[in-house]
């Protein structure tokens, strides 16, 4: 019988951190992430990243709280785990109020 999939899969230490605003803010952190998530394989330029951060955004964020209730409160807690929140913390952001 076949392993089913992700069977055996062990995570990386700790993955590299990429907050929002520096990504569309910062050419270079959206240089690092590209880089990131294609182990290499893709390295924009630093000017293509500029362009890319000069484009309007197709999709803006509305300002407004977002909530968390029932099922989705409990399946954030078991699959976000503490250092992971920690290191949200350690960014800047504010702790959660569910937390």
């Amino acid at each position: 019988m076949d392993k089913p999939r992700g069977a055996g899969f062990q995570p990386a230490e700790i993955p590299a951190v990429f907050r929002q605003e520096d990504l569309t803010t910062q050419p270079e952190s959206l240089k690092a992430l590209v880089e990131e998530v294609t182990a290499g394989k893709l390295s924009p330029t630093s000017e293509w990243c500029r362009e890319a951060l000069q484009i309007r955004a197709v999709n803006p964020h509305v300002n407004r709280q977002v909530e968390f209730a029932g099922w989705r409160l409990d399946v954030l807690r078991q699959v976000v785990t503490p250092a992971a929140w920690k290191a949200y913390t350690d960014l800047g952001y504010p702790t959660p109020v569910f937390l």
